[in-house]
């Protein structure tokens, strides 16, 4: 452990960029290590092993550390916190362009009133269109999620 500690800690901030998260990947890569010494065949280095065993606990920690941050946004949208313009609607350096009425036709009436509400009333949270239209945060976020596809499936340009 002595030999390699450097080097181990030196990877694991290298992939992960924070010197805590580093600390704990590295100690946590040495533990898996050691519990799996009587498997290591030998067939490469050591630290060749090594370093496996710490880019998967690296590449492990990045996967919790997106969770956390997803699980968050969404406590926002259930505390009814106001979420950033750009997670409601696709962000616009201009003010965004009329959608076709042909579109607009494929939504259902619910559907366009949401859209409407969302595109009147940037970072509006979800709780809030909720109240306003009478839905639950699921109806909101059901709602949101159908009228994008249809959207994204009726403007996508044609294959070449």
């Amino acid at each position: 452990m002595r030999r390699h500690q450097d080097y181990a800690f030196r990877l694991c901030l290298a992939l992960l960029r924070n010197r805590h998260d580093a600390e704990e990947a590295a100690q946590e890569s040495f533990f898996k290590a050691y519990r799996a010494l009587g498997r290591f065949q030998g067939r490469s280095s050591f630290r060749t092993w090594l370093t496996r065993i710490c880019v998967n606990q690296c590449k492990d920690q990045l996967r919790r550390r997106r969770r956390r941050a997803a699980r968050s946004l969404e406590a926002m949208a259930e505390a009814g916190e106001p979420l950033p313009a750009s997670l409601v609607s696709a962000p616009q350096p201009e003010p965004a362009p009329a959608l076709p009425p042909e579109a607009l036709e494929r939504l259902s009436p619910g559907e366009r009133r949401l859209l409407d509400l969302v595109r009147e009333e940037e970072g509006i949270s979800y709780q809030e269109m909720g109240r306003r239209l009478g839905l639950s945060l699921d109806g909101i976020k059901g709602r949101l999620k159908r009228a994008r596809e249809k959207l994204r499936h009726f403007l996508r340009p044609p294959d070449v």
